[in-house]
């Protein structure tokens, strides 16, 4: 028995995992982007996945302690918007330092740098807001050599501390090592250097 098409969108969003956030062109291979919409629109009435913006959901995960579904991961957001748009965006420092934990401020806004025009968005009560600049750091292969760049910029080499480097060795984690490494060349000199450091501890656990 073939499946339909709205049978494999659900099965192809069960392999993306709880948390995800989708858009119509992550399904192109699936179906015509009208096909999609209606196929989205009708797993939202089902109550499977969950609204956030126009053309934007996410497959929410369930918090059983609390009986409520969980606030959607705004950077897979801010992703998601870019995709279904084709923008090329960039975290800005402190959304990075918010995304890795290594500030205890709960922000108000998570702020992106876009070379589109400036965007906000309201995602269930929390500010997504697009910037329009010059992007830089463009070589980097990793997104999250991105991520940690911008974080560490916006913290400052005087106020790495122990905490702060064990937040980012775990973030950095096993999977992208070899370009993260690759990318270290071409970050800020202390910031390469703590990038290796952290690469060749991993390689040592």
């Amino acid at each position: 028995m073939s499946l339909s098409v709205e049978d494999k969108i659900y099965a192809s969003i069960r392999r993306k995992g709880v948390g995800c956030v989708i858009t119509n062109s992550d399904f192109y291979r699936i179906a015509n982007r009208g096909t999609v919409g209606r196929c989205l629109n009708s797993l939202k009435n089902k109550k499977i996945i969950r609204s956030l913006t126009v053309g934007i959901y996410d497959y929410p995960q369930y918090d059983t302690f609390l009986r409520e579904y969980m606030a959607p991961d705004m950077d897979k957001v801010a992703q998601a918007i870019a995709r279904k748009n084709q923008w090329h965006i960039q975290i800005t420092g402190a959304t990075a330092l918010n995304y890795l934990g290594l500030s205890t401020q709960v922000p108000g806004r998570y702020t992106y740098l876009s070379d589109a025009k400036g965007t906000v968005y309201n995602i269930l009560n929390r500010t997504l807001e697009f910037r329009q600049a010059s992007l830089k750091m463009s070589k980097f292969t990793s997104r999250r050599t991105e991520v940690v760049v911008q974080a560490l910029l916006s913290l400052g080499q005087e106020n790495l501390t122990l905490d702060s480097y064990a937040g980012i060795a775990a973030y950095v984690g096993e999977k992208e090592t070899k370009k993260i490494l690759n990318d270290s060349r071409y970050a800020p000199a202390w910031i390469g250097e703590l990038l290796r450091q952290i690469i060749t501890a991993i390689s040592h656990s």
